[in-house]
């Protein structure tokens, strides 16, 4: 052991010290090293020196598996936002809002009562004006009431991918009638806005 305190102060390879290697044994053998699979019955130098390769290999491994998974994470990642750019670029994304602004004005107009009616200027043989009642349903106040309203109804538009085929659509989240939730929402994966959804009105505007 007199022979060991000599060299306490000895740089071995790697620009570690004895007094490193006693540390580690002393921290090993107050068992705060539970999981370092090497019992220490020997306290040479090299003995001491191995243990501590060994304990920095463990490091060493965990390490290199935190970065893999880290940069497998990152590669996923990035080919679900490249995925998801390609589903709802500006062209796609116009093609599905169109589609929905039709549906929703196609749907304002049939739930209309037939026997609604608005007045409206009409001239008569003698080009004079006259107001005449005519069906409020299909008529120029009703598209111009559709026009000015209907964007708003795509606040409740979200992003989603169908999980039949994988297609992109945009679908609402409750029903027209605002009574409950969409019955198909079950049928589609919601795919996550970072512009909150705001595309979706502008792009029906």
């Amino acid at each position: 052991m007199s022979l060991f305190r000599k060299e306490e102060n000895r740089i071995l390879p790697h620009g570690i010290s004895v007094n490193t290697l006693l540390d580690i044994k002393k921290r090993q053998s107050n068992r705060q090293y539970s999981l370092f699979p090497i019992l220490f019955l020997d306290i040479s130098l090299q003995n001491l020196y191995s243990c501590y390769l060994q304990l920095n290999n463990m490091n060493f491994k965990s390490t290199l598996c935190c970065v893999l998974l880290i940069s497998i994470a990152q590669e996923i990642l990035g080919k679900q936002q490249l995925n998801k750019k390609q589903m709802f670029g500006s062209k796609s994304l116009r093609c599905l809002v169109c589609k929905a602004l039709v549906e929703e004005v196609n749907y304002v107009i049939d739930s209309t009562s037939p026997t609604k009616k608005t007045t409206t200027r009409e001239k008569d043989i003698r080009n004079n004006y006259e107001v005449v009642k005519i069906p409020y349903k299909r008529s120029q106040e009703q598209l111009t009431d559709i026009v000015e309203s209907i964007c708003s109804h795509f606040e409740d538009y979200v992003q989603a991918q169908s999980k039949a085929d994988k297609s992109p659509a945009v679908i609402r989240l409750t029903t027209r009638t605002g009574n409950g939730m969409n019955p198909d929402f079950g049928n589609y994966d919601v795919v996550p806005d970072e512009d909150l959804n705001t595309r979706l009105k502008f792009y029906a505007m």
